[in-house]
């Protein structure tokens, strides 16, 4: 999580599943190349065929304090068809990279990183068959199941938004679209990302992509940037209070 400095901008976060494919059991978070050190590297460190870092490109309006920034780590094991997984069993503290200083493009804003596994066998589109019902559905009357088309290959994707963004990760025109510089260092971000760490060690891991349907991980072996803005907003923290001043009309 990246906390915000200002009260009506909200504080960012995303999840990845990372699996550990090496002899260990499971995750090692004390022989390099540990898994946090990757996650922090891939905000802020300058890889190579990299111009900025990632952090760069981030929003002066989140949080450069000391530590303010956290990775919580849940266990899903035993909740791989998406049932309750539990509380996090570990936490880590570290501190967001420099931005750029350029000004900071509206909230939202922020890149659209799509990751795919390997398809293999699987069909876009499948047979129809009975299917849960989603959980918002359901608490609107529909039953719990229904009869519906499948998709197997969505369930191999997944996607990340990034941002939200300064406005030196857009060009001077076509404001709409990512930087070319912004989208290569980004691409070569990700591309380190979904690689496989560790190769030689016991403590060997991927960012996988989670299918509650399946429920089952596999490998990322595909991106793809595009090219525009996307745009997400997020609901405000129920723990924080937002003043508003309405304005009689004269």
């Amino acid at each position: 999580m990246i906390p915000s400095t200002h009260d009506h901008i909200d504080n960012v976060s995303f999840s990845l599943i990372l699996e550990a494919t090496g002899s260990d059991v499971g995750l090692d978070f004390s022989t390099s190349q540990t898994p946090q050190a990757l996650l922090e590297a891939f905000l802020n460190s300058t890889l190579a065929g990299q111009t900025n870092p990632l952090c760069y490109y981030i929003s002066g309006n989140m949080s450069r304090a000391t530590n303010a920034c956290s990775i919580s780590w849940t266990d899903i094991t035993a909740a791989l068809n998406g049932t309750p997984a539990g509380s996090p069993f570990r936490t880590d503290q570290f501190t967001l990279g420099a931005s750029s200083g350029h000004a900071d493009l509206p909230p939202g804003c922020c890149a659209v990183i799509a990751l795919r596994a390997d398809y293999g066998s699987e069909l876009e589109h499948g047979v129809t068959v009975s299917m849960p019902s989603t959980d918002s559905a359901i608490d609107q009357g529909a039953p719990a199941t229904h009869m519906g088309v499948e998709r197997p290959r969505a369930r191999s994707r997944g996607r990340l938004y990034f941002g939200p963004l300064e406005n030196y990760a857009s060009p001077s025109t076509n404001a709409g679209l990512l930087s070319s510089t912004f989208a290569a260092d980004l691409a070569t971000a990700v591309n380190g990302l979904i690689d496989t760490h560790n190769t030689v060690s016991a403590n060997q891991f991927n960012v996988v992509n989670w299918s509650r349907r399946n429920a089952s991980v596999a490998p990322y072996t595909h991106y793809f940037i595009n090219e525009a803005f996307g745009y997400q907003r997020r609901r405000a923290d129920v723990t924080e209070t937002r003043v508003h001043n309405w304005v009689a009309r004269v």
